[in-house]
């Protein structure tokens, strides 16, 4: 981090790059990547205004309004805390973002811009990693978060590298956030009552975690998959895909009819490099 901001210094200050916002962004996004490794705080400050949500993700559709809204509700009744309100901005970002991204491989929507300096798709997911950096990242070690909310914070940054920015699942830094994940899960003593409480919203985690996870972890997110299914009585394929999918996307989930055999078929997927 400190080799960056010499960097940065090297180059006249942030303010000596503003001709070349190419560079500015890579800088930003190295900066983040740093932080996230480090578990700190960026260093450089942004130079966007990152409050203004509507202008980067999106005016959210009447479906991503009640789904926000609903489960903003249900974090804040299980842990009284202002970090469901960030949550729920988080999963507006995480579901119009994901719809804009769609839409460059459908032919729907294009990422050009007419000018370098007009907000680009990876502008928009800097502000959706910046809002989740809050989730995740401890301020105070006396009063730490709920893990519910680290949790989905690193799930996050796991979608946005993969997803979003459709960079390799083999990156080390998705591995060592599915640890990270993993450690904080087992160290619950109310694990339970959060997979049956939560149980869309961790089915989510154990699937995006579980694609990206070392090996030797790779168990611990398809038992608890496993678990949530059963609880579910979701054994059909298609029921199981659908299940995975319905936290972000809950207007398309159609339950399909349980049939044997297909738990054990999810979690050879779940294990499987």
């Amino acid at each position: 981090m400190a080799g960056l901001l010499q960097l940065v210094k090297a180059s006249g200050g942030i303010e000596g790059l503003r001709s070349d916002p190419k560079t500015i962004r890579h800088l930003y996004f190295t900066d983040l990547a740093g932080a996230i490794i480090l578990s700190a705080k960026p260093i450089l400050e942004p130079s966007m205004d990152f409050s203004d949500f509507e202008t980067h993700f999106g005016q959210p559709s009447t479906d991503t309004i009640s789904h926000a809204q609903t489960f903003r509700a249900r974090l804040y009744n299980f842990t009284n805390s202002h970090l469901s309100s960030i949550a729920g901005t988080a999963l507006w970002g995480l579901r119009n973002i994901t719809n804009l991204r769609d839409g460059f491989h459908e032919g729907t929507a294009s990422p050009d811009t007419e000018f370098s300096t007009d907000i680009q798709f990876t502008d928009r997911v800097e502000v959706l990693e910046r809002l989740v950096h809050q989730l995740w990242y401890v301020e105070d070690a006396q009063n730490e978060q709920h893990a519910i909310f680290r949790t989905f914070g690193w799930t996050c940054l796991i979608y946005i590298y993969t997803i979003l920015r459709e960079l390799p699942k083999e990156l080390a830094i998705n591995t060592m956030l599915a640890g990270r994940i993993k450690s904080t899960l087992e160290s619950q003593m109310e694990l339970n009552v959060l997979l049956a409480t939560f149980n869309d919203l961790f089915l989510w985690e154990m699937f995006v975690c579980g694609r990206v996870a070392d090996g030797r972890d790779k168990t611990f997110f398809a038992s608890k998959a496993t678990k949530i299914l059963i609880i579910r009585k979701l054994e059909h394929q298609e029921g199981i895909l659908d299940a995975a999918e319905a936290f972000l996307w809950p207007e398309r989930h159609v339950s399909s009819t349980p049939s044997s055999g297909a738990v054990g078929g999810h979690d050879h997927e779940m294990t499987d490099d």
